[in-house]
């Protein structure tokens, strides 16, 4: 499968820019309001994406540095049936949901008003990192952070990364159109 990450990154610049425009002008108590204490916040949701994305650097560096493969990153059948499983079901528009590893969840605190930001700056990166990897071989395995034996291709994973900023960029706006003063 043909991975198109000119098209990834453009989408990333998309969700940047949109997180700029909807989230910029709101106060700390917007940012931190949720539904209900089971639900999450505009600023978890950004804290998560930041968390997870941050936690992908690691696999990044290894791919760009061209270091040794794991026991697992030899087995592609493992990669082929994770990668589709997460594709699948990490989609931008959100069809059921999904609860996160624990490795990947925000703290659940107050977030301050420069996470939205801090967000801005730190999808730059993401996108630093795609025009990197994008010299190297979309059909090359990680080690997803969240579990050893689970192991993508390196181009599924930045598909998957891409919806899940997508899908969390949804929620949040879900969460500030439903916001109750």
């Amino acid at each position: 499968m043909k991975i198109d990450i000119k098209a990834l990154i453009h989408r990333l610049e998309q969700v940047s820019q949109a997180v700029k425009k909807e989230f910029s002008d709101i106060n700390a108590v917007q940012l931190n309001w949720k539904e209900n204490p089971d639900t999450w916040s505009i600023g978890e949701c950004l804290e998560h994406l930041m968390i997870t994305n941050k936690l992908y650097f690691k696999q990044f560096d290894q791919v760009l540095n061209h270091q040794q493969k794991t026991f697992w990153e030899r087995l592609p059948f493992l990669a082929n049936f994770f990668g589709g499983m997460l594709l699948k079901s990490l989609t931008p528009k959100p069809t059921h949901k999904i609860k996160a590893p624990s490795i990947f969840k925000p703290s659940q605190s107050k977030v301050s008003i420069q996470i939205v930001q801090d967000f801005i700056q730190h999808n730059q990166k993401v996108i630093e990192y795609f025009q990197q990897l994008q010299l190297k071989n979309p059909q090359t395995i990680i080690t997803s952070p969240a579990a050893s034996f689970v192991t993508l291709r390196l181009g599924t994973a930045m598909q998957i990364l891409t919806n899940h900023e997508e899908r969390h960029l949804f929620q949040a706006q879900q969460i500030k159109e439903n916001y109750t003063h």
